[in-house]
């Protein structure tokens, strides 16, 4: 069953870039260096999350519990919105 998108995608979309943020640099050290980053113009949402090679392991937790968390609840806030949400961490080095 199909959710109908109840509000502008580009509030959904800012109020998860926000989240994302909130959440991201409250776990690391080096939050100046944290960025988010949103793909998608439709009802699927690709979240990327960048941070500093050194950090990442915070973002990712152990046995990858925090990551899976933030996933948690980007993927519920987006589906009160009828979209769908995925985050991932990418993998460049700065």
């Amino acid at each position: 069953m199909t959710v109908p998108i109840t509000e502008d995608l580009n509030v959904i979309k800012q109020r998860i870039q926000n989240l994302l943020l909130f959440i991201s640099k409250a776990l690391v050290d080096a939050n100046d260096e944290v960025t988010v980053e949103l793909k998608g113009e439709s009802s699927i949402i690709l979240a990327q999350i960048r941070a500093p090679r050194v950090e990442r392991g915070k973002l990712i937790g152990r046995q990858g519990k925090t990551i899976e968390a933030i996933r948690t609840i980007v993927s519920g806030t987006a589906q009160k919105s009828g979209i769908r949400a995925y985050v991932e961490i990418l993998e460049d080095d700065f």
